[in-house]
């Protein structure tokens, strides 16, 4: 991914947004709209936390997404993935992206009260969605 694709959402401390429009990651857009709920996406303060995945020995966390989408045929309305979005030292243009991960909190029956009120980037207006 790009660096610059990620620039706002890095200028946030930790803050969630919620990414439409413009400010959504050219690696979301594959995802088919029809099943996209939303995305939101943090950024962590400098200096980095240090960041180690199975595929990699040592990297720096530099955001991550969350994308909700609609679970039609999942017992529960959403599906929640979480990307890591990860820098090596060798790389200063480019991030790799990791995911989708599914943890504890892959399926929910509505949205995290903590996304609320979530900055919108890439849009004029807030569309919280509670399912």
């Amino acid at each position: 991914m790009p660096r610059p694709e990620l620039a706002a959402v890095m200028r946030r401390n930790w803050s969630s947004v919620e990414l439409e429009g413009e400010a959504i990651p050219q690696w979301l857009e594959g995802i088919p709209p029809m099943l996209v709920h939303s995305g939101y996406a943090s950024r962590g303060p400098i200096p980095r936390p240090s960041y180690s995945g199975s595929d990699d020995a040592s990297a720096n966390l530099m955001a991550s997404t969350q994308v909700y989408r609609y679970s039609a045929d999942e017992p529960v309305a959403l599906s929640r993935d979480w990307h890591s979005i990860i820098t090596f030292a060798f790389s200063d243009s480019m991030l790799l992206v990791q995911g989708p991960i599914s943890d504890s909190d892959h399926w929910l029956d509505k949205m995290p009260e903590c996304l609320r009120g979530a900055e919108v980037l890439g849009g004029s207006t807030k569309t919280y969605r509670c399912s």
